[in-house]
């Protein structure tokens, strides 16, 4: 992601992978810096565990939190 980052600049890039496929979010953040961030968690946010709205809700609100935290 830094590479990335450095060749780029500060486009903006579609950060996905983060949630069910296991993506290290805190560390794809902090390398990705200096530029905006699209952050995607499409399907631990479309079938959590469990399958409630309230789990739904609960993991977009973890998501969000995680994201917050690291900037």
């Amino acid at each position: 992601m830094a590479r990335v980052r450095d060749i780029v600049g500060r486009m903006f890039l579609l950060l996905p992978g983060i949630g069910a496929q296991g993506g290290d979010l805190e560390a794809s953040l902090a390398s990705g810096t200096g530029g905006g961030l699209i952050v995607s968690s499409s399907r631990s946010v479309l079938y959590p565990e469990g399958g409630s709205k309230e789990a739904v809700r609960e993991i977009a609100v973890k998501t969000r939190d995680l994201i917050n935290l690291s900037r």
